[in-house]
């Protein structure tokens, strides 16, 4: 089962399409595509920060990071607040991160919640992204424990200089947990007149 999760995995697939639906309605941004994480061709980190949030049920552990740099997202900030980037200020688009991570786990943790049963958020916090060593997943010792990973970007196809990229993580102590998602074929949500998001 291990092998065919990491290779296969619908879970990771139901967190991406959960993302680009939850920057999508925050942002106020349409023509968002899912691609692959870059790099500066010099190899250095692009991006600065890193704001992260996580979910925990009975048998899985997920973290969800989204990692940013000022000049890549402050567009889309300044469309969330209906302002211009010139008046943002740097907390005004940590804030915008932090409720982007939030907004995204709870989709997660909705989806959780209909399949196995009651889980827990945290509240999203806000890093360098150099910190990141101090979240990065357990080493699990126990041969029916193991851990996947996945990353993506969120970017703005008519300038891909606007973008975010994000980071899973998930640690299973209960393969059951996994299977009866993975038997979970479809996942829908819909953005209501009053901009709220329905799950279906």
């Amino acid at each position: 089962m291990n092998a065919a999760i990491k290779q296969n995995n619908p879970l990771s697939e139901l967190c991406k399409e959960i993302s680009l639906k939850r920057f999508k309605n925050h942002s106020v941004s349409e023509g968002l595509k899912i691609g692959n994480i870059r790099e500066k061709d010099d190899g250095t980190e692009i991006s600065q920060w890193l704001s992260l949030i996580f979910i925990k049920s009975s048998g899985l552990k997920i973290s969800f990071k989204s990692k940013y740099h000022v000049e890549n997202i402050k567009h889309f900030a300044a469309n969330a607040l209906l302002d211009s980037v010139k008046n943002l200020t740097k907390t005004k688009i940590d804030d915008f991160t932090k409720e982007f991570c939030n907004l995204t786990a709870g989709g997660i943790k909705e989806h959780l919640e209909k399949i196995v049963g009651k889980s827990n958020i945290s509240l999203p916090l806000l890093t360098r992204w150099d910190d990141n060593v101090f979240f990065l997943p357990n080493i699990l010792d126990d041969r029916n424990s193991f851990s996947f990973h996945d990353s993506w970007e969120i970017y703005l196809d008519s300038n891909k200089n606007r973008f975010i990229q994000c980071y899973l993580s998930v640690e299973v102590s209960d393969e059951n947990e996994v299977k009866a998602l993975m038997e979970e074929m479809h996942y829908t949500e819909e953005v209501a007149e009053d901009g709220e998001i329905d799950f279906l």
